[in-house]
């Protein structure tokens, strides 16, 4: 598969788990750790699809531009199972994690769990 260059423009879609959500619906930095954080180019995913298999988490969406406004490389990595995959690269203070995270946007709040017994 041939990985192609993602413009600035285009958003990208991350799957937030339970926990990276705080209870004011703010998206929490945690999201965004890692040297490489998998996310799915939209161009070649769709919230449904990105979330397949992940009915319990949340989506956020973040422009391209977001993540190179620091230093970070945005990178196409398609897999055999998913064309859409791609990473932002590069290594993430605190700083740049929280950045991310308060320039993103919740698009899919997940179902509320019901309580354990």
């Amino acid at each position: 598969m041939t990985a192609e260059h993602i413009p600035d423009e285009d958003s990208l879609y991350r799957r937030i788990h339970p926990e990276q959500l705080k209870p004011d619906g703010e998206i929490s930095s945690a999201a965004f750790k890692g040297d490489e954080t998998s996310v799915d180019w939209a161009k070649y995913a769709t919230p449904k699809k990105t979330l397949q298999g992940f009915s319990h988490y949340h989506l956020a969406s973040i422009l391209a531009s977001i993540p190179r406004q620091r230093g970070q490389a945005v990178k196409h990595n398609p897999t055999e199972e998913n064309h859409a995959h791609s990473l932002i690269i590069g290594h993430k203070t605190k700083s740049i994690s929280r950045f991310l995270s308060r320039n993103s946007i919740l698009i899919v709040r997940a179902p509320a769990t019901p309580p354990q017994n």
